[in-house]
């Protein structure tokens, strides 16, 4: 996954350089749909895509079994098995599904047993029926009931630590590397008045760069440990949460993430012009910090995940 983001920031990277510097769009007395618009509701089309097909995503198995929904688990193995085989669900030799040990078993419930085919595809039943109208209220009952065991003891603990590490460490993920293009033409402009004077760009490492080659090498460094460290950090967060909290756990670390992404673009936005080097500190300082916090958080190598 980590790599098709990379993939995927290329790629906007060249859609961007061949739809805005053209004169596309269209133009009225009251409005201007240019080239830049045209970009931006491009890269949003797969956000709504996307958020399309998650209707048509099936749950995890893993956590339908933590619910004790080992009928609706079994289905899913069959569906499973039948697009990957080509054969007919009948034909999976799994018949039931039993629980020997599932990590840590105090966060399994009793299994739910389902009656009357309402796992079975087709004609429906009226349990179905009823499954269907009471869907959305029960996910949003989990959801604020998952969010509640969040915030409490022992798991507290990770909750707010893998906030504080998504916060940081977006902050500079998003609000310093947005801002790399000002930079660059700040650097450019302030070189060709004074070319023997340095300007900050990225991290403490461009407070000392000297040239525009400098600024880009730097900065292509920093973004590329930083996209590392994204990588990294999304399984370790994903595993510092049991398997029922789990998709909740990472929801809030991302709200968290986003958050400090929106933050980290107005203040560097500001900063920039009080004091160009003063973002590259702030962040170098952040990022330090999150890594450090990192440190308190369990090692799930090789670990079993509950």
């Amino acid at each position: 996954m980590a790599a098709f983001w990379t993939l995927g920031n290329l790629f906007v990277a060249g859609l961007a350089w061949l739809i805005i510097p053209h004169d596309i769009g269209i133009t009225s007395t009251s409005f201007t749909f240019n080239s830049w618009r045209i970009f931006l509701l491009i890269c949003a089309a797969p956000s709504f895509i996307v958020a399309g097909l998650l209707l048509l995503l099936p749950e995890s198995p893993k956590y339908l079994l933590s619910r004790g929904r080992y009928d609706e688990a079994l289905n899913i193995f069959r569906n499973i098995y039948a697009i990957n085989t080509g054969k007919s669900r009948e034909s999976y030799m799994v018949k039931e599904l039993i629980l020997d040990d599932f990590g840590n078993s105090k966060n399994v419930v009793e299994p739910i047993k389902s009656t009357g085919g309402t796992i079975a595809s087709g004609g429906g039943t009226k349990d179905n029926n009823n499954k269907k109208k009471n869907k959305y209220k029960i996910m949003f009952g989990d959801i604020m009931d998952n969010s509640k065991q969040l915030f409490v003891s022992p798991i507290l603990r990770f909750t707010v630590i893998s906030i504080v590490i998504n916060f940081t460490f977006h902050i500079g993920y998003y609000g310093l590397m947005m801002w790399f293009p000002e930079l660059f033409n700040r650097f450019d402009l302030f070189n060709q008045l004074f070319s023997t004077l340095s300007s900050g760009a990225c991290s403490v490492g461009l407070y000392f760069v000297y040239n525009k080659v400098h600024n880009v090498i730097v900065s292509a460094f920093f973004s590329g440990v930083i996209s590392c460290g994204n990588a990294a950090l999304d399984c370790l967060i994903t595993e510092v949460f049991p398997t029922n909290l789990r998709a909740t756990g990472i929801a809030i670390s991302m709200v968290a993430a986003r958050l400090g992404g929106i933050i980290g673009n107005i203040v560097i936005a500001q900063l920039l012009d009080m004091y160009c080097p003063a973002p590259t500190f702030i962040v170098a300082a952040l990022l330090i910090g999150g890594g450090l916090l990192s440190l308190f958080l369990p090692n799930t190598t090789r670990e079993p995940l509950s």
